[in-house]
């Protein structure tokens, strides 16, 4: 009789024990699934003003432009060197440098505004 009040003691004890861990378990999932679900809110609010702070700092179309030319008269330059070596004739080497100056400056500028589009 002892015997058996003690087996169904402990049984209701360890399904009361076993009741709270499951409880624990749910409203420890309940407040991480929060904790997470808040934390992935403020991480892509903070991605989205990083894109955003990122996009308007790029260059300038005048920048752009400014530093196209700059680059140019660099490339031109050696354009030039390169062509007179090659040619022998500095008056084909101006010619050459002359044509490949404009065309390049174009090319500059739209390598420039087609990789501030690319999202990195």
């Amino acid at each position: 009789m002892l015997s058996l009040f003690l087996k169904k003691n402990s049984i209701m004890i360890i399904d009361k024990i076993v009741e709270q861990i499951q409880e624990r378990t749910v409203n420890t999932n309940k407040v991480n699934s929060s904790e997470n679900s808040q934390f992935l809110q403020e991480e892509n609010k903070r991605k989205k003003y990083i894109f955003t702070r990122r996009r308007h700092e790029g260059d300038s179309n005048i920048k752009s432009i400014v530093k196209a030319i700059s680059w140019r008269i660099v490339g031109t330059i050696d354009t030039i060197m390169i062509s007179w070596l090659i040619t022998g004739h500095f008056k084909m080497a101006l010619s050459i440098g002359g044509i490949e100056v404009f065309t390049k400056i174009v090319l500059y500028y739209l390598h420039e505004r087609i990789w501030l589009k690319i999202k990195f």
